[in-house]
C-alpha cells in the first residue's frame, strides 16, 4: 500500500472523470480533508470513479455531493445524488458481482468498490433517499 494524500488524488479523479463524460451540467461539491491515508491510489480511484459515474447516470442533470469528514480514526466520505433512488429490491444486491441494471453495465463496479474498500480495511454502505454512498476508511491500517 502507498502512501495517499486524499485531497490531491480526490481532485486528479474529479478531472479525469470531467474530461471523460465532459461533464458541464453535474454540480459536484466537495470538500475533502486533506489527511494521508495508507492505500493503493489507483484501486481507491477506480472506487471513487465507479460511485460517481453511477451517480452522472442516475441524476442526469441532476446534483452531486461529495463530502468528507476526518473522523478520530480515519476518513469518511459521502457520495449523495439527486437520482430518483434505489428500489428495495434492488438495494439489497447492488453490491453483489454481475448484479446490474444498465443495459450497457457489467455489474463489476459496485462489487469490485466493496472488495476494494474492505482490502483497506474500510466500509461501504448504501442508503436510499436520497441515494448515498458512504465510504470509511482507516488513516493507517498498514
Amino acid at each position: 500500500k502507498l502512501s495517499y494524500d486524499s485531497m490531491e488524488s480526490f481532485e486528479k479523479t474529479l478531472r479525469k472523470i470531467r474530461q471523460i463524460e465532459k461533464i458541464t451540467h453535474t454540480n459536484t461539491i466537495h470538500t475533502i480533508p486533506d489527511i494521508m491515508l495508507y492505500v493503493d491510489e489507483k484501486q481507491i480511484q477506480t472506487v471513487f470513479s465507479n460511485i460517481i459515474l453511477n451517480a452522472i447516470d442516475a441524476t442526469k442533470k441532476g446534483k452531486i455531493s461529495i463530502i468528507a469528514k476526518e473522523t478520530e480514526d480515519g476518513i469518511q466520505i459521502e457520495f449523495i445524488d439527486s437520482g430518483p433512488g434505489i428500489s428495495k429490491d434492488k438495494i439489497n444486491n447492488i453490491f453483489e458481482p454481475l448484479y446490474t441494471t444498465k443495459q450497457s453495465g457489467t455489474g463489476l463496479g459496485l462489487s469490485s468498490a466493496k472488495r476494494i474498500i474492505e482490502s483497506h480495511g474500510g466500509i461501504i454502505e448504501v442508503q436510499n433517499n436520497p441515494t448515498k454512498f458512504t465510504i470509511t476508511l482507516p488513516k493507517n491500517n498498514s
